[in-house]
């Protein structure tokens, strides 16, 4: 057996440690297919993308206008700081501390991304001159994004991520993992440097995933609600059916779990070191692996669209997320990036060329997955970086359940029955449950969440098949475009429309609509203002303005 060597606490050396080197493959851990497939989801950096560690510390870029900190010593103090004092300092901050943890776990981050999710009630120069000191003790190291610098201003030019102490301190007193590195037939129990490096040409899709995630999570902790997450190579969507299989068919850029009070109350007690999730899978144990199975459940696969793909490249991704629900129930939420924030201020997105890429990739999504959004085996959330956050922070909000706040039928009822008998027509209201049993002609593709049926006096009947919508939820349109499909290839005619029901004017504005298909469209909260079923709208464009206005009809 080759010698090991393990470091404590005490004895390690900063001038041993190598942190690129990985483990390859060894028969003796199990099969050599599963030793090439772990060696791809922990190792998957190549050699060349791997940082040199010789003499780092002369080429670390300056952290402000004078270097507070070079070599271990710091320009105020005059004096220099060892490794054992300079560890007690920063595992006894708890801001350095929640800093570091965030690093490890999101590999890379801006100091805005870092102050949402480690140190939101942090005063922002007093963050930038604690990222300038992590850096000079080399806990960080910070990378010069020109891409970020041109488009999102000086502030967001840099992207932190651990140094060699840092994950010296996050691996032995946030993780308590063993600190090794020259065993190769040893599972690592913490990732190295070269896991958590992101390629250059990664950098910037990785910085919009970061983005929207952090944003997500900061407004969610807001309200109380913590969730796990973690990228796809720390939970792999393996298909089980299938041994031999060395990849995941399906990889997703980021995976969501659901909220629950396993993760919640060690989220409160800052205890999340024990979190499954930070230990390399070869290394992971049979408790680790129960905690997994019992705690960790999918909520929503995150994808970033860098407008770099078309239309035949997405619908092959959408095809491996349709396999993938096969063996591993999921959501997905798939956001394009239109450069609508910076910082927090929101521009409005009025592009002609942008709204017809989301609609593209909308029908895509449609084309591959239809059945599946229609079956509701899953649900599907899309738009911009901001339309697609306000759909997840609902979603993830509410349990997944996209239909919360509209009205129940009792409710929709009333304000049927309210407008029922007028000088020209009466309006019947008609629950999915009492649609079954009525048969308008041939069987329906899809049940409706709501009916109302429509009789002019003395002329014609028709039936208002109603959805209800919400921002970013594909589900209802796809529904909606299979019905229309349906209605078309019928004798129904105008007996029979399809109506979407927003539950504001908000929704309806900023929502991506199928223009090819006459859907009416219904504000709820105008309903509910005036007191009276109806207010039918549909889109109408300006040639003045770039923007859809919206004309008032009588269907």
């Amino acid at each position: 057996m080759a010698d090991s060597k393990i470091f404590t606490k005490d004895d390690f050396s900063m001038e041993e440690y190598d942190p690129s080197n990985t483990f390859p493959s060894s028969d003796h851990l199990g099969g050599n297919a599963m030793n090439n497939y772990h060696e791809h989801l922990e190792d998957e950096i190549n050699e060349e993308d791997l940082i040199d560690e010789s003499n780092r510390i002369n080429k670390l870029p300056a952290s402000g206008s004078k270097k507070r900190w070079e070599k271990g010593q710091t320009s105020r103090l005059k004096s220099s700081i060892g490794e054992l004092r300079l560890i007690n300092i920063t595992i006894n901050n708890p801001n350095k501390m929640m800093i570091l943890r965030c690093l490890y776990m999101s590999r890379s981050l801006d100091i805005f991304q870092i102050a949402r999710v480690a140190v939101p009630d942090m005063n922002m120069k007093a963050l930038g001159n604690m990222m300038s000191s992590l850096t000079g003790q080399r806990l960080v190291k910070r990378t010069l994004s020109k891409a970020q610098w041109k488009t999102k201003g000086d502030e967001q030019k840099y992207h932190y991520s651990l140094d060699l102490e840092g994950l010296y301190i996050i691996a032995c007193y946030y993780l308590d993992a063993e600190w090794f590195y020259d065993n190769r037939d040893i599972p690592k129990q913490h990732y190295f440097l070269a896991n958590l490096n992101i390629a250059d040409t990664q950098l910037v899709h990785h910085f919009e995933i970061q983005d929207l995630l952090t944003r997500l999570i900061h407004n969610l902790a807001i309200k109380g609600i913590n969730f796990p997450h973690c990228e796809w190579r720390r939970y792999p969507l393996q298909d089980p059916r299938i041994i031999s299989e060395k990849f995941s068919a399906y990889k997703p850029d980021w995976i969501l779990f659901e909220p629950n009070n396993f993760y919640s109350e060690m989220f409160q007690k800052q205890n999340t070191g024990m979190c499954p999730l930070h230990t390399p899978i070869l290394s992971r144990d049979e408790d680790q692996k129960k905690t997994l199975k019992d705690h960790y459940k999918i909520m929503l696969s995150l994808e970033c669209d860098m407008k770099t793909e078309d239309s035949r490249k997405l619908e092959y991704k959408f095809e491996r997320f349709k396999y993938s629900l096969s063996y591993q129930p999921n959501n997905l939420a798939f956001f394009s990036v239109f450069d609508r924030l910076l910082r927090d201020e929101l521009k409005p997105l009025i592009d002609k060329r942008s709204k017809n890429r989301l609609r593209n990739n909308r029908m895509s999504m449609i084309k591959v997955m239809g059945e599946n959004m229609i079956a509701e085996q899953t649900t599907i959330l899309h738009g911009d970086e901001y339309t697609c956050r306000i759909a997840c922070e609902f979603f993830i909000e509410h349990e997944g359940n996209m239909r919360m706040g509209f009205p129940t039928s009792e409710e929709f009822a009333s304000y049927v029955n309210a407008g029922s008998y007028t000088t020209d027509h009466s309006l019947s209201y008609y629950s999915p449950i009492q649609l079954k049993e009525k048969r308008i002609g041939r069987p329906l593709p899809v049940i409706p969440d709501a009916a109302v049926r429509v009789e002019q006096w003395g002329k014609t009947k028709e039936m208002h098949l109603i959805f209800f919508a919400r921002l970013g939820w594909v589900n209802p349109i796809a529904k909606a475009i299979e019905m229309q499909k349906w209605i078309n290839e019928g004798d129904e005619g105008n007996e029979v429309k399809v109506v979407l029901l927003y539950p504001n004017a908000y929704d309806i504005d900023n929502e991506i609509h199928m223009e090819e298909f006459p859907f009416y469209y219904v504000n709820w909260e105008e309903v509910m203002d005036l007191g009276i079923w109806g207010h039918y709208k549909v889109p109408e464009k300006v040639k003045t303005s770039k923007n859809m206005s919206w004309k008032d009809v009588k269907p």
